[in-house]
């Protein structure tokens, strides 16, 4: 049982984690004016950490750097 409460608190420490990075770097950073910005800024902000920000858990490399590096592994084995 213990591994479970494990995952379920590494999972609440990631979604604190992403909230406060989230509110942070897009929301506090900005005052908008219409519900189209907001979308806009919001789904920007999404892109960089999904595809362009440095990530602990991939060694420090961003999304696009690891898959391009597990695609070379791949491809050479």
């Amino acid at each position: 049982m213990a591994p479970h409460r494990s995952r379920q608190a590494d999972a609440e420490r990631f979604r604190r984690k992403l909230q406060r990075s989230f509110r942070d770097e897009c929301l506090n950073e900005t005052l908008f004016s219409s519900l189209g910005q907001a979308r806009a800024a919001i789904a920007s902000w999404e892109e960089d950490y999904n595809l362009n920000r440095p990530h602990s858990a991939l060694g420090n490399r961003s999304p696009a750097e690891f898959a391009a590096a597990i695609a070379l592994e791949t491809h050479a084995a």
